[in-house]
């Protein structure tokens, strides 16, 4: 092998240390949202699930003044936010195809359906939702996952 060729592959081994250990050891921990400097709490996830689920029409809730706040206060048992722990390089890549969960929190709804769909206009066939919010650092919502109707 010549010169040339051991200095590019230790370069490379270099490259390839100096990332997992900047990933594993240095990195912003699951759930920070490096944009606004925090990390988000519990209630603020829920708010965020059920604001979700309210605008889309699918979640019922039967007050004159249907405030997110007020939903979660009297239905205590609506939400439970779902935490991500760090992973290492090597988790991700080698143990990602097992994992179900791949943001930083999911919410895990329970809550009555509307029977029609106030912005499509259309019935909804099922009174009762289970299901996960799933949602990155910053509170986006990335996806949804129903996990039972009745």
């Amino acid at each position: 092998m010549s010169s040339k060729l051991k200095k590019i592959a230790c370069v490379a081994v270099i490259g390839l240390v100096s990332m997992v250990v900047y990933h594993d050891y240095f990195a912003d921990p699951p759930g920070y949202c490096a944009l606004e400097k925090r990390r988000f709490t519990d209630d603020e996830l829920k708010e965020i699930a059920v604001k979700f689920e309210f605008d889309r029409g699918n979640l019922k809730i039967d007050e004159p003044n249907p405030e997110i706040k007020n939903f979660i206060a009297n239905h205590p048992e609506c939400c439970r936010v779902i935490r991500a722990g760090k992973k290492t390089i090597y988790q991700k890549v080698f143990e990602s195809k097992f994992e179900t969960m791949d943001t930083d929190f999911s919410v895990e709804l329970a809550y009555e359906s509307n029977q029609i769909n106030p912005r499509t206009k259309r019935p909804l066939p099922h009174r009762f939702i289970d299901e996960y919010v799933d949602l990155d650092g910053c509170g986006n919502v990335i996806k949804t996952l129903v996990s039972g109707r009745s």
